[in-house]
């Protein structure tokens, strides 16, 4: 059997090395890139959640016009046609809305909670000033 030439094993060696270069390269790059994108996406959905609570909030208020009360569940506001959140999931969230003495709560919590830096979103019942709105 003959043996392969220097330059043949010169450029095998050059194409190994390029291609564990490629695979480092491709391994460091994942390890940077991926914390970000998680950070980017935990980022979309809190911002979509803050929202979705606003969005609530805004039903409450033609709710409590139309029949001078507060509703009691995210249910009630549905089936008085203000919201399609009726099942209080949503865009990686569950939502939940309690009937106060003072108003009403709304709370936001993640699905995934070590994706989130805070445990929760709250809208306490101050009528939904957005300063209440905790971030």
């Amino acid at each position: 059997m003959k043996r392969p030439s220097k330059a043949a094993r010169v450029l095998t060696r050059v194409i190994i090395g390029v291609v564990s270069a490629y695979v480092v390269w491709s391994f460091v790059d994942g390890c940077i890139a991926w914390p970000r994108l998680t950070r980017a996406r935990m980022y979309t959905q809190e911002v979509a959640a803050i929202a979705a609570v606003r969005t609530i909030h805004t039903a409450q208020t033609q709710y409590r016009s139309n029949f001078h009360r507060n509703a009691g569940s995210l249910q009630k506001l549905a089936a008085a046609g203000t919201i399609q959140l009726a099942t209080g999931a949503n865009l990686g969230y569950s939502f939940e809305m309690a009937g106060t003495q003072d108003g009403y709560t709304i709370s936001a919590r993640p699905a995934v909670f070590k994706l989130h830096r805070q445990p929760d979103l709250l809208l306490r019942p101050d009528h939904g000033d957005p300063r209440a709105l905790r971030t």
